[in-house]
């Protein structure tokens, strides 16, 4: 009778923990299921399972006004402070959003807050730690001084894999004079030695007074690598006091470490604001990257447009501060102010063995004529190919320069975009940000955000011609089988 009464109580047990979650057993075939903030919940408590496979089958709404929803104080998942625990699993959004995340430390300088606080792989050659196919929606994470590592969707990654996700919402530190607060991202707040793929954020990264790694998409990127990634909210902070500094603020990345960031662009405004003489101190602000340091790390095929206005040193309309890395094949459009004389320019404040390569600036749009690196054109030479292809960029429709066609542009309309900008936008659980399926692109020609009368004259323009600038169906021919794309996405809109 012992004997099966402890049976019972283990079948019990087991059965509970299946049932905490909408379905399945953790497996990868049959990930446990997150259907409700209820099954969400469960797994920020449920440690002993951080290692296992989870998928989301259904949008879910934290809103602290709705049922079990709630403001947080910490991260929703891994919310207990770096060592231990880390998530070490799977989580698979399957193209669902998670809306209105509400984290408020209400003064405490809790660290590592996100939806998951830290994610890491101990062995990354033979184990996948990942998360993919999520996006956040107007989220809201509000740190303290002392408050390290946020970020919309993780506060640390390490050396997981995180891709097809996205943030929307704001970011910030309520107050931080002593200690300093570090590491704010819009998705990320610090990647260590990660792997981040097409993901996007457009989140308002607000770092206050007193700190220093805030960029658009990642705070922190030290061994990590971006690829296929953008940002469009605005980052800022300041520095106004004697013992306050602020430093390392990019409209993508903060500060890279020994990173590699890799056709990406960030279109948001960066602001470093202080009263330096009084004893306060701030550097490296840039419409792309605050600080590039090192010499494993390079910045290749990217750009930045974002307004650049700030009173510290190391000012660039693409990069900061740039030691010993590598910078290749990138332009910056946005206007620069700078108040404080000290090292700006228009595509890089200061470059300090470092070597910048084949890239350049707008000087009409920047305001700017200077820059430690890079080359500076005219509004009109940075709308012609030739600028572009003579430095050896690669093109859609040229092959000297190699077949990966990474850049696409409209001669004498648009400035250089990726490839990947004109696909359709994805459906439920298709690909990432910016990626369409079937090699089918989307008919903004000028970038604007809608398909409309401008568009239309510029299909009608190339008519009956070989353009694979403007061929919808990437055949090269502008024909009816474009036209037909075109009207099928006629008043149609991007986000």
């Amino acid at each position: 009778m012992k004997k099966l009464f402890l049976a019972f109580v283990a079948i019990t047990i087991v059965s509970s923990s299946v049932q905490a979650y909408s379905g399945g057993n953790g497996e990868p075939n049959t990930p446990y299921q997150i259907a409700t903030v209820a099954d969400l919940l469960y797994l920020g408590s449920d440690d002993p399972n951080y290692d296992k496979c989870f998928v989301l089958t259904a949008d879910i709404d934290l809103n602290p006004l709705l049922p079990g929803g709630q403001v947080f104080t910490t991260a929703v998942i891994a919310r207990i402070d770096y060592p231990t625990p880390a998530f070490t699993g799977s989580f698979d959004g399957a193209g669902h959003k998670i809306f209105n995340l509400t984290i408020d430390t209400n003064g405490v300088g809790n660290s590592y807050l996100g939806l998951f606080g830290y994610i890491q792989n101990d062995d990354p050659c033979s184990k996948l730690v990942e998360i993919k196919n999520l996006h956040l929606e107007n989220a809201s994470i509000t740190g303290a001084d002392g408050s390290n590592c946020l970020g919309g969707l993780a506060g640390w990654n390490s050396s997981g894999s995180i891709c097809n996700c996205s943030s929307s919402g704001t970011i910030a530190i309520e107050n931080s004079i002593v200690p300093q607060s570090r590491t704010l991202g819009g998705l990320v707040g610090y990647n260590d030695y990660g792997d981040i793929n097409n993901c996007s954020s457009s989140v308002y990264v607000d770092g206050g007074c007193n700190t220093s790694g805030l960029g658009g998409l990642v705070g922190g990127n030290y061994h990590g690598n971006i690829n296929n990634c953008f940002a469009t909210g605005n980052v800022s902070g300041y520095a106004t006091i004697q013992g306050e500094d602020c430093s390392g603020l990019g409209g993508l990345v903060g500060g890279n470490g020994d990173g590699t960031i890799n056709k990406c662009y960030a279109t948001g405004n960066v602001t470093g604001s202080g009263n330096l003489p009084n004893g306060a101190a701030g550097w490296d602000i840039g419409g792309f990257v605050g600080g590039n340091n090192g010499s494993s790390g390079f910045i290749n095929n990217c750009y930045a447009t974002g307004t650049v206005t700030s009173s510290f040193w190391n000012t660039g309309g693409l990069v900061g501060s740039n030691y010993y890395s590598n910078i290749s094949y990138c332009y910056s459009t946005g206007a620069v102010f700078c108040t404080f004389d000290g090292s700006y320019g228009g595509l890089v404040g200061f470059n300090d063995y470092g070597t910048v390569t084949a890239s350049f600036w707008d000087i009409n749009t920047s305001g700017l004529s200077i820059s430690d690196g890079g080359t500076g054109q005219t509004t009109a030479q940075m709308k012609t190919l030739s600028t572009f292809t003579n430095a050896g960029w690669d093109f859609v429709g040229e092959t000297a320069n190699g077949t990966e066609d990474i850049w696409w542009i409209l001669q004498n309309i648009t400035y250089p975009k990726f490839n990947w900008q004109r696909m359709l936008p994805p459906g439920p659980g298709g690909p990432g940000p910016g990626h369409g399926d079937g090699g089918i692109y989307f008919p903004d020609y000028n970038f604007d955000g809608v398909v409309n009368f401008i568009d239309f004259a510029i299909l009608a323009n190339a008519w009956m011609t070989e353009n694979p600038f403007i061929s919808l169906d990437n055949d090269n021919d502008v024909d009816m089988y474009d036209l037909k794309i075109f009207c099928d996405y006629w008043l149609s809109y991007t986000n």
